[in-house]
């Protein structure tokens, strides 16, 4: 159902009908997007009520998050080396569209030195400036109201050194979590992952602990936390194996999983991002290519996903993100090393699309707009 036939299915059932069921109207405007929504809340009373419930918040961004066919509600967030935020939307005719990106100013300030990462949950975008010394800055953002910007403060500890951020949703409580990967700056690493979590209701910080069996864990990567599946993601070593760290968001239960099958010695590269609704590992062979892995809802099972020839990706190194794809097939892949946001066509086998050069993106999100916020 197109945006325009919903909204005149709308206006046919409110001239023909004084009473129309609420679930009817609920299923119709679900099918809308916000800015139509807000339109809608001053129709009536009734409509208004509806769209302002936090129910159909809940259920309205699951409807478009869901959507894989429909990405009007979808927006492309990349944060480039000159510390500008910019944005650009998914075209329904071509799938992804690198070529429209608006430079937008968020009410606070992105040009700190440091390393900066976005991440995108349930309508919130959460950035975080990393120092060299101390925690980040983290800041909490919504781009239907891009005036109004929440500053996360919180009890930082000063013997620790803190690694990128990891932001997720938790459905039971209704709350979004910030974790905070950390260790110790005088201590000798010992077998135990150490993080600190805190919410947006919650500001009070909780610091989990758990073994390893294997050895130390450390975050060499230096990337932020995945949060797809109900938990967050960091990729990581395990002594001298690389292992996966998972904090299910729900009950701040720490898990370590293996990551895909691959030999030690031909993977150079690897990385975590997200393909659909499933978390995926990325492992880089020198002068081959790509192999995109995507775990399965067991949570135990990788499935091979696609192959990315070098020749194709044009980078002898093999290092990729995968950051979203399509059904289509088609992939936004960012790599790393020379900071390249790419479209790739797994079916074809071939690049379609290079962000331009100049934009250099150092951080990408893509981000589901939704009613629902804090700020």
């Amino acid at each position: 159902m197109t945006k325009r036939k919903a909204a005149d299915d709308i206006q046919e059932q409110l001239a023909e009908e004084d009473h129309i069921p609420e679930e009817l109207i609920e299923e119709t405007l679900l099918t809308l997007p916000i800015k139509s929504l807000n339109r809608f809340r001053c129709v009536s009373k009734q409509f208004d009520a509806i769209i302002s419930s936090h129910r159909f918040g809940h259920k309205h961004y699951e409807t478009a998050e869901g959507n894989t066919i429909d990405l009007s509600q979808r927006k492309i967030f990349v944060m480039n080396s000159m510390s500008e935020l910019n944005t650009g939307a998914f075209s329904e005719e071509s799938g992804f569209s690198l070529d429209k990106f608006q430079l937008i100013n968020p009410d606070f300030a992105l040009a700190s030195s440091g390393t900066k990462t976005c991440i995108s949950s349930r309508g919130i975008i959460c950035f975080s400036i990393n120092h060299v010394l101390g925690g980040p800055d983290i800041y909490l953002w919504n781009p239907l109201n891009p005036n109004n910007t929440q500053r996360i403060r919180y009890c930082l500890k000063e013997d620790c050194i803190y690694y990128p951020m990891g932001f997720g949703y938790d459905s039971s409580t209704d709350d979004h979590k910030i974790v905070l990967p950390l260790e110790p700056r005088n201590e000798e690493p010992g077998d135990l992952i150490r993080f600190q979590v805190f919410s947006i209701k919650n500001p009070y910080r909780k610091e989990i602990k758990a073994k390893t069996k294997c050895g130390p864990f450390s975050f060499p990567y230096l990337r932020s936390g995945v949060y797809i599946m109900g938990g967050i993601h960091w990729l990581g070593f395990c002594g001298k194996k690389r292992m996966i760290v998972r904090l299910r968001v729900g009950d701040n239960r720490l898990f370590l999983m293996q990551p895909p099958p691959h030999d030690r010695k031909q993977a150079k590269t690897m990385e975590m991002g997200v393909v659909g609704d499933c978390l995926s590992v990325c492992i880089g062979e020198e002068g081959k290519g790509v192999t995109i892995w995507c775990l399965t809802n067991s949570l135990k099972t990788w499935i091979k996903f696609a192959f990315i020839p070098c020749s194709i990706i044009q980078d002898s190194i093999c290092c990729m993100i995968p950051i979203f794809a399509l059904e289509t097939g088609e992939a936004l892949m960012l790599c790393p090393v020379n900071n390249e946001l790419s479209i790739y066509n797994l079916k074809l086998n071939k690049r379609t699309s290079v962000l331009p050069a100049s934009q250099v993106p150092i951080a990408v999100t893509v981000h589901v707009e939704g009613l629902l916020s804090y700020l």
